[in-house]
């Protein structure tokens, strides 16, 4: 019976001394846990943050090719406003030119006309 006796109490020792390693091991898994859960949680900061980085960098190129595109138009815009402008003041010359050398022929012929009048 002595033997049966210790191994009880063997088992019992076992047992006791076996319950704060798994006291251990179960706070040890929930350190674990939490630790994941706070990794997760910096990493998805982290993302979170890249990304709205991300977006604004995207935004200022955007911003700035938009500009860039502005400008360009703005310039061939006024590039054409301004040639069609010259080529108008060209023409109004042109014509007035034109005119003056009618109204100046129409001119020399009624003087012409009258002369030859008078001398009749």
């Amino acid at each position: 019976m002595g033997s049966c006796g210790s191994s009880a109490s063997n088992a019992d020792e076992a047992k006791a001394a076996a319950q704060p390693l798994m006291e251990e091991d179960k706070q040890s898994k929930k350190q674990e846990e939490a630790a994941i859960k706070m990794q997760a949680a910096t990493r998805g900061n982290a993302a979170r943050k890249s990304a709205k980085e991300k977006k604004e960098a995207d935004d200022l190129e955007e911003k700035s090719r938009v500009k860039a595109a502005t400008t360009m138009q703005a310039f061939f815009r006024g590039k054409t406003t301004r040639s069609a402008a010259e080529e108008d003041q060209k023409r109004a010359v042109a014509a007035t030119k034109m005119q003056a050398a009618a109204r100046g022929k129409k001119e020399r012929e009624e003087a012409a006309e009258m002369r030859a009048a008078q001398r009749i």
